[in-house]
C-alpha cells in the first residue's frame, strides 16, 4: 500500500512541477514550504522515503551533492560566527539569524534532488515519467492558447480565462503576451529549462523526417506562436541558445557544443562583471523599448528599467563583495550588510529597492542568481570546490568521442546546462527552484539506474 501511495505522490509532484503555483492559495510559511504546488506532494513523499526500509544505494554524483551541501552549510555558519561581533546587529537581525534561512534552503535543494533519485530507482520508470510530462504539456498548451485567444480575440475566451483565473494561479495582466502559470512574461523562460529540452530530446530520438507522425515535433511547434508573443529578453535569448545547442547535437560535433558552453558562460559572466565594475552605460530611456536590440540586450543592461533594478542591485552587491573579499567571500545570507554601501543612487527610484534599503525586509541575501551568490558567499575557495564537484558531471555535460544513442535525460540536461551557464549569472538560481533541481537530478538518475542494472546483472536485486 505504501509503495502505491509513494508512487501517486511522486506522479503528482512530477505533473505539477512545470505548473508553478497552479492554484491560488495563501498559507503560513508559504514561501519556505509551499512556494510551488508540487511541494504539497513533495513533503509527504519525502517523509515516506525516509521511513522506507528498502536499501538505498547512493550514486557518486549524489554523494557529491551531499558533500557540497555540507561544505556550504558549515562554511556559511562559520563565517556568521566570525563576523558576528564585527558586523553586529542590522535591522533587528544578526549574522546567525541571517544565514540560517540560506542553510535551510541549501538542504531543501539536496532533499529534492535525493527525492527524485529515489523515485526513479524505487518507484517510477522513465517511460511512466514521460507520460506524466505529456499531460503537463497538454495543460500548458491549453492555458497558453487560452491566454493567446483572450489577448487577441477576447469575448468568450476572456470570460473563460477570467473564470479559470479565479481558481488557478493565472496572471490578470496579459499585455506583454502569454505567461502560462507565471506572473510575468519572463516566466515563460522556465519552459526552456525542462519542457522544451524534453521535447527536443524526444524529437532527436525519433524519426525526425517523418513529420506527420512525429507527435513530439508537433507539440514543439505548437509552443512557437506562444513564445513569439513575448517581449521578454529571457525568452528570446533562451530560444537562441536552445537552437544553437540543438544544431550542435544534430551535427554531433563536440567542438560546436563546447563553443556553445564557453560562449554562454562568457556572455553571462560579462554582464555580471559589468555590473560589478559599474560599467553599464546603456541608457534605456533614449532607446526604443520595443526594438529587438533592446529586448535582447538593452533590458538586461538598462540601469533605468525598474523591473531590472531589483535583480541587478543584488548582482552589483555580490560582484563588489567578491572584489573586496575574493578569497573567502562573506558567507551566504550576509550579503545584505554591504547592500546599501554598493547600491547606485539611481536605483533608489525603485520602490522594491527602497524597501530593502530601509530595512523593511530585514537583511537581504545574495539574490537569485546562482554564480554571483557563489562568488560573494564563498569566494575562490567556494569556486574551487564547485569545480571539483562539477568534475563528476563532466562526462554528462561534454559529449564523449564516438558516443551513440545518447539517452533522453542526458540530452535534456545538456540543453539545460548551456542555458544555465549564462542565465545563472543574472537571474537563474537553484534555491527554491525545484524545476532546476529536477533537471540537475537527471544525470544522477541515469547514473543510479546504470548502477541498479549492473547490480541486477551480477545477481543482486537492487533493493
Amino acid at each position: 500500500m505504501n509503495n502505491r501511495l509513494e508512487l501517486k505522490l511522486y506522479e503528482a509532484y512530477l505533473f505539477f512541477l512545470p505548473l508553478g503555483y497552479f492554484l491560488r492559495y495563501d498559507l503560513p510559511l508559504q514561501s519556505y514550504l509551499f512556494n510551488i504546488f508540487s511541494c504539497f506532494f513533495f513533503w509527504p513523499g519525502l517523509f515516506l522515503m525516509f521511513f522506507n526500509k528498502r536499501k538505498k544505494h547512493i550514486p557518486p554524483l549524489l554523494r557529491g551533492w551531499q558533500r557540497m551541501t555540507w561544505f556550504q552549510s558549515i562554511y556559511t555558519f562559520a563565517m556568521a560566527l566570525i563576523l558576528f561581533i564585527p558586523l553586529g546587529p542590522l535591522y533587528g537581525e544578526n549574522t546567525l539569524r541571517a544565514c540560517i534561512g540560506m542553510i535551510i534552503f541549501g538542504i531543501v535543494v539536496l532533499l529534492h534532488i535525493s527525492y527524485n533519485v529515489y523515485a526513479f530507482t524505487h518507484l517510477i520508470t522513465w517511460g511512466q515519467a514521460e507520460r506524466i510530462f505529456r499531460k503537463s504539456i497538454y495543460v500548458l498548451l491549453f492555458v497558453g492558447y487560452l491566454q493567446l485567444a483572450s489577448l487577441r480575440i477576447g469575448g468568450l475566451f476572456t470570460a473563460l480565462y477570467r473564470a479559470l483565473g479565479s481558481v488557478l494561479f493565472l496572471s490578470e495582466d496579459l499585455e506583454r503576451g502569454v505567461q502560462f502559470f507565471g506572473s510575468e512574461a519572463s516566466s515563460v523562460a522556465t519552459l526552456f529549462l525542462f519542457i522544451i529540452p524534453y521535447l527536443i530530446a524526444k524529437v532527436l530520438h525519433s524519426n525526425f523526417f517523418n513529420v506527420w507522425k512525429n507527435k513530439d515535433l508537433l507539440l514543439l511547434v505548437l509552443f512557437i506562436p506562444l513564445f513569439i508573443t513575448s517581449n521578454s529578453s529571457s525568452v528570446l535569448m533562451s530560444i537562441a541558445m536552445v537552437l544553437a545547442v540543438t544544431i550542435c547535437m544534430i551535427l554531433r560535433y563536440r567542438g560546436f557544443y563546447k563553443a556553445c558552453l564557453i560562449g554562454s558562460l562568457l556572455a553571462g559572466l560579462s554582464v555580471a562583471v559589468a555590473y560589478g565594475l559599474g560599467d553599464m552605460k546603456f541608457q534605456g530611456k533614449t532607446t526604443n523599448q520595443e526594438s529587438l536590440e533592446y529586448i535582447l540586450l538593452g533590458k538586461i543592461t538598462d540601469t533605468e528599467n525598474y523591473s531590472t533594478m531589483m535583480r541587478s542591485s543584488t548582482i552589483i552587491n555580490d560582484m563588489r563583495i567578491f572584489l573586496k573579499f575574493p578569497i573567502t567571500g562573506v558567507g551566504d545570507g550576509l550579503q545584505g550588510y554591504w547592500y546599501n554601501e554598493h547600491l547606485p543612487i539611481i536605483y533608489l527610484a525603485s520602490s522594491e529597492v527602497q524597501d530593502i534599503v530601509s530595512g523593511k525586509n530585514g537583511i537581504i541575501d545574495g539574490g537569485g542568481a546562482y554564480f554571483p551568490i557563489m562568488l560573494s558567499a564563498y569566494g575562490l575557495i567556494g569556486i574551487t570546490c564547485l569545480f571539483i564537484f562539477l568534475g563528476g558531471y563532466k562526462k554528462y555535460i561534454i559529449p564523449q568521442k564516438h558516443e551513440k544513442n545518447v539517452p533522453i535525460p542526458i540530452i535534456m540536461f545538456r540543453i539545460f546546462f548551456c542555458i544555465f551557464l549564462s542565465s545563472a549569472w543574472f537571474g537563474l538560481g537553484i534555491r527554491q527552484n525545484f524545476l532546476v533541481c529536477f533537471v540537475l537530478s537527471l544525470p544522477i538518475i541515469y547514473q543510479a539506474t546504470l548502477m541498479k542494472n549492473k547490480r541486477m546483472e551480477v545477481g543482486g536485486h537492487g533493493e
